[in-house]
C-alpha cells in the first residue's frame, strides 16, 4: 500500500525530473542563440517597430555589390542583412524605416532614378525581422 506522503514525493521526484528537461531545453535552446551574433545593422533592424516598413533595394549573393550601390548613390540610413535565398546565402540591402506603407512609397520618389529602376518595393518590417531570425 502506498502513502499518501509517498505519493507525494513520487508526485514530486516527477515534476523535478520534468522541470530538469524543460532546464536542458532552455539551455540549449540559449546555447543555439548565442552561436549566431548579428551584425550591428541586423541587431538595429531588429530592434524597429514591428509594425513599420522598409525599402527594399536590392539583394545579392555578393555583399560587395550592396556595398557598391550604397557608395556610389551615396545613400544613407541603410542597412544589410543576411538570409538565405535557394539555399545559398543571400544579401540584402534595406533603406529606411517608416510609419506607413504610403510613407515608404512617398520615400522611394526621393531615391535616385537609377536606385528606383532597380525595382525596389516596400517591405514589411515584421518580414525582414523574421528572415533575419530564420538564418540565424
Amino acid at each position: 500500500m502506498v502513502s499518501a506522503t509517498s505519493q507525494t514525493n513520487a508526485n514530486s521526484l516527477k515534476l523535478s525530473a520534468e522541470q530538469q528537461t524543460k532546464v536542458a531545453q532552455l539551455s540549449a535552446t540559449n546555447a543555439a542563440n548565442a552561436d549566431h551574433s548579428y551584425t550591428e545593422a541586423e541587431q538595429t533592424l531588429l530592434k524597429m517597430p514591428t509594425d513599420s516598413y522598409t525599402i527594399q533595394l536590392m539583394g545579392s549573393r555578393d555583399k560587395n555589390d550592396l556595398k557598391d550601390l550604397v557608395k556610389q548613390y551615396q545613400l544613407k540610413d541603410t542597412y544589410v542583412f543576411e538570409t538565405t535565398y535557394l539555399e545559398k546565402p543571400w544579401f540584402v540591402l534595406v533603406y529606411g524605416s517608416f510609419k506607413s506603407a504610403q510613407t515608404a512609397n512617398v520615400a522611394i520618389k526621393q531615391l535616385p532614378k537609377p536606385v528606383q529602376a532597380l525595382k525596389v518595393w516596400v517591405r514589411p518590417m515584421t518580414s525582414v525581422q523574421n528572415a533575419i531570425k530564420r538564418n540565424s
